[in-house]
């Protein structure tokens, strides 16, 4: 089923989807290993997609206007497709007046794909899922989905920790190197390395948590890691730019810093 639907995005053919089914089947879990086929990086998801639960809200006409209305106008000039994705959850919660804005806002965004996903289609209206391609999500068709899933995760942690490791022993290198020369600009020079390594790894598709998840597992940080983890889920509450993710780690894994906790600010 996932292999369709990606065939279906690289043949420009993607429609809209409803996916129905029983809680806690994987409905959502197949939409997102969708949405990370189409737009590759969790920043780019992050861009360029909506995700709204209905059933938080009061699921009314008003819901769907605000909420939609801005978004599905905005441009993202780094969109790597051709469309920005509308996720509705617990659709069934909203009324009909916000079923039928949704209908009109489906017609008017048609640059837009819209994701349904609920547990019960029969609350949806019709001039809706004539709309909507129709998935069944049930336990047997997602075991399967499931186990694929498993087995390409391991595969790809695999590929994902063999690149970061050749990136970082090339980094070592250099950083060993710069660190014997002994000149008057080597913090500069060791900036514009991690800088260099940090581009490098983003434009290999890899993410700051694949970094994380890599030494994680290596366990060879300079600093205390987990005292580091505790700072960086600061840092990342603020700072939404990858890259520069990336490059706090890497700048915390060169370094041997001794993390003083009295240092936080009492806001955070």
């Amino acid at each position: 089923m996932l292999q369709k639907l990606r065939e279906l995005y690289d043949n420009d053919s993607l429609p809209n989807l409803l996916l129905y089914g029983n809680n806690l089947v994987g409905k959502k879990t197949l939409l997102e290993q969708l949405l990370i086929y189409i737009y590759k990086t969790n920043e780019n998801i992050e861009n360029n997609t909506l995700i709204l639960n209905c059933s938080l809200g009061k699921g009314n006409i008003k819901f769907i206007r605000e909420n939609l209305r801005f978004f599905a106008n905005t441009i993202t000039h780094k969109n790597i497709t051709n469309f920005k994705s509308i996720i509705l959850l617990n659709a069934d919660s909203l009324t009909l007046d916000a079923q039928s804005a949704l209908r009109r806002s489906i017609e008017i965004y048609n640059h837009t794909k819209f994701f349904i996903v609920t547990a019960n289609k029969s609350k949806i209206i019709k001039p809706i899922l004539s709309r909507f391609s129709e998935i069944y999500c049930n336990d047997r068709n997602m075991d399967i989905i499931n186990k694929s899933l498993k087995s390409n995760s391991n595969s790809n942690s695999n590929k994902i920790n063999n690149k970061l490791s050749l990136i970082i022993k090339n980094l070592d290198s250099k950083l060993e190197t710069l660190k014997n020369e002994y000149a008057k600009d080597n913090d500069y020079k060791k900036n514009v390395l991690l800088l260099e390594h940090s581009s490098l790894i983003y434009n290999k598709g890899l993410s700051a948590n694949n970094l994380l998840d890599y030494f994680t597992a290596k366990s060879n940080f300079k600093t205390d890691y987990y005292k580091f983890l505790f700072f960086f889920n600061i840092y990342k509450r603020e700072i939404r730019v990858e890259e520069y993710l990336i490059y706090i780690i890497l700048y915390f894994y060169s370094n041997p810093l001794v993390i003083d906790f009295s240092t936080l600010n009492s806001n955070f």
